[in-house]
């Protein structure tokens, strides 16, 4: 710490020295203007507020020694004490700010609420963060109206070269499709497919509107195309916004966790999660849902009839295969073997 003592500010007759109850002014004798100010905080030492830069409020005080007699001002100077303060600290917050005064030395000790630094455009700048999303969407008035889609990447080169995953959500139904790709070109091929199978089955359901994200994929090139032609509204929201897309995020949480848990359980390699994902496709049409108010099933809000459990069977068990009359032989087996424990049985 800095000393500064009244005889050596006094010495030259340049500058003069004004006392007041609580702080001290130091000002120039020629102008009348203040120089310095400082605070009292430990019976005869005083704070003197050196950074004037950063205090812009400092300089916009009243400039005659005189009118500093209001308790506005006094304010002002202890606003000032505690952005220096705040400043010296890393630009900690109110609430840490406070504890140091109480439990350390060589601080004032003084009083304020937690929104003083409200104003401080470095913290306001470096501690930035975006708003949450609280505001729900419109829901969908029926099934097919709007379809959201997303590229899932699992990390890992499949069996059969396939790196991603395509996936198109009914939002009013929760009906699912997963399509293994090799590239995200794929896209503009894979969701007219989609889209034509959807039409040939329910023609009185069109497709209004394709939720996705900004990736050109979507919003680019033969899917723009195609969604103009067959006047599908692209809806990208805004970039680097997934909590607009929810509904692909959480669906893409779901195959990996679903994925991961039938490959461990079934002890295959992690380069075969395309039968996986084709597995958890056919369990997530057939199991309820809350993103219907009935708590129904996909299937069974689609097709009007309840799901047929009945042929589901454990991902990864051995699986027999009849043989036909005209491939029997006299020691040939009625019955093969498809699938042992180290593969799979989608049947």
């Amino acid at each position: 710490m800095n000393l500064l003592s009244v005889n050596r500010i006094t010495e030259d007759d340049l500058y003069d020295v004004n006392f007041r109850r609580d702080y001290v002014d130091i000002y120039e004798v020629e102008t009348n203007e203040i120089i310095f100010s400082a605070l009292q905080y430990d019976k005869m030492k005083y704070v003197i507020f050196i950074s004037a830069i950063k205090l812009d409020f400092v300089r916009a005080l009243p400039a005659t020694v005189n009118s500093l007699n209001s308790d506005t001002v006094l304010s002002e100077k202890k606003k000032a004490l505690l952005l220096m303060c705040h400043c010296r600290l890393g630009h900690c917050s109110a609430k840490y700010l406070r504890e140091a005064m109480k439990k350390s030395k060589g601080t004032p000790l003084l009083k304020f609420s937690d929104d003083v630094f409200k104003d401080c455009m470095v913290c306001a700048e470096a501690k930035a963060k975006k708003l949450s999303h609280t505001k729900k969407q419109k829901p969908p008035t029926r099934k097919f109206e709007i379809i959201s889609s997303d590229v899932l990447n699992p990390e890992c080169v499949a069996y059969d070269g396939k790196k991603l995953i395509v996936t198109f959500t009914d939002r009013f139904s929760g009906t699912v499709r997963f399509i293994s790709i090799t590239a995200k070109s794929e896209v503009p091929t894979m969701f007219p497919r989609y889209h034509k199978k959807l039409t040939n089955r329910f023609p009185e359901f069109p497709v209004a509107e394709l939720q996705c994200d900004n990736a050109p994929e979507y919003t680019k090139g033969e899917m723009e195309l195609y969604c103009n032609q067959t006047g599908i509204d692209i809806n990208s929201g805004c970039p680097y916004t997934p909590e607009l897309h929810g509904t692909s995020e959480r669906k893409n949480l779901d195959i990996i966790e679903k994925t991961r848990a039938l490959l461990l359980d079934a002890g295959m390699n992690e380069n075969m999660w395309p039968y996986a994902v084709k597995v958890i496709e056919y369990l997530m049409n057939r199991l309820q849902t809350k993103t219907n108010a009935d708590f129904l099933s996909p299937y069974e809000v689609v097709y009007g009839e309840k799901p047929d459990m009945s042929k589901i069977r454990i991902f990864g068990c051995v699986g027999m295969v009849f043989v036909s009359k005209e491939k029997q032989r006299v020691k040939t087996k009625k019955f093969k073997k498809r699938c042992n424990k180290n593969w799979c049985c989608l049947s």
